[in-house]
């Protein structure tokens, strides 16, 4: 036992070594680079990730610009589950599914499950939950929303926002079964298609501002700017990221809005609004 005892002692100190070395929880030594240490998973280029997007533009980016952007930034939900009733609210439902767990999509006053929405759109979720438990709202195989635990019944699922030209697969589990598949398509409405960041500034009524500087400032530390045009609409094509956008033009207050570029899709910003100083 003491021979035992003194064997973990030894391996659980460490050594002393030069002073560019520590030691793990083994003993054993681990190089030390300069800067502070960080953990893998905290570490946005542990996996393989340029300091530079080689699929955006500028020089140096790559021609063979892929179908999928593997750096572009991870994906966030702004899904908020509220309990509510679609036929005290003068809703109607589409179709008679019978299953225990349903989706739908709104779509002005009827539920549906198929619907589409316009790019840089915000749309709402329907679920009727018929069983007890957790439950996970996935698009296309990706969770997208956890609530910790549901009882039986209606509720409303707001925030979902089309940010890209792409088609959505919605479905729900809850008490270990599946709901229907809800189905989305993403249309350009009046948006340009020929850049990979889309938005636009308006007014109060919705109405397109011209000639507006507009500043993208990325995560990264780039910043662009842009004009909008005679209907409000302004696009660039970036690197993939986050940014932050905002607004200035003589005589209006802008509220200020944010985007997500991937590369290889459309990318739309939240609508800014101008508000006329009188």
């Amino acid at each position: 036992m003491v021979v035992v005892l003194a064997l973990a002692i030894s391996i659980a100190t460490p050594v002393q070594g030069t002073s560019d070395s520590d030691y793990d929880w083994m003993g054993s030594p681990v190089q030390v680079t300069e800067g502070q240490k960080e953990p893998d998973y905290l570490n946005p280029f542990a996996a393989g990730r340029p300091e530079w997007d080689p699929f955006g533009p500028g020089e140096g980016a790559r021609a063979d610009i892929p179908s999928w952007d593997p750096y572009s930034p991870s994906s966030a939900s702004g899904f908020i589950v509220e309990k509510a009733d679609p036929i005290e609210e003068g809703l109607t439902i589409e179709g008679a599914l019978r299953q225990p767990n349903q989706l739908y999509m709104q779509m002005g006053i009827t539920l549906v499950t198929a619907g589409s929405v316009n790019l840089a759109e915000g749309y709402t979720l329907w679920a009727r939950v018929g069983r007890y438990g957790s439950f996970n709202l996935y698009d296309s195989g990706t969770n997208v929303l956890f609530q910790g635990y549901l009882t039986p019944g209606w509720y409303r699922i707001k925030g979902g926002y089309a940010e890209i030209m792409t088609s959505h697969l919605y479905t729900f589990v809850c008490g270990a079964l599946a709901s229907n598949n809800l189905s989305i398509s993403v249309n350009p409405g009046s948006y340009p298609l020929i850049y990979g960041l889309t938005g636009r500034v308006v007014d109060p009524n919705g109405a397109g501002i011209p000639e507006v500087t507009v500043r993208m400032s990325g995560s990264e530390g780039g910043r662009f700017t842009q004009t909008t045009n005679a209907f409000g609409y302004y696009g660039m094509d970036l690197p993939s990221g986050t940014y932050a956008i905002t607004a200035s033009r003589p005589g209006y207050q802008f509220t200020t809005s944010a985007a997500r570029v991937w590369t290889g899709t459309i990318s739309a910003a939240r609508l800014i609004i101008g508000y006329p100083l009188y």
